[in-house]
């Protein structure tokens, strides 16, 4: 299995937010996250753009 797969299975991330422009929030277990660059997307997680927002998303 290649590490980043391995990571994967061991932590849960299946992406993450490559770039941003906006307002961009991760809903995780009922809790808002304000989104940066390079924060990790886990399975389940919703991201939520307002309007006129972008958010460019890297997936594993």
């Amino acid at each position: 299995m290649p590490f980043f797969g391995l990571y994967t299975w061991l932590f849960g991330s299946i992406g993450s937010i490559v770039s941003l422009d906006g307002e961009v929030k991760i809903i995780r277990e009922n809790q808002e996250i304000r989104a940066k660059n390079g924060i990790e997307l886990e399975e389940k997680d919703l991201v939520s753009t307002a309007k006129n927002s972008i958010a460019k998303i890297m997936v594993a």
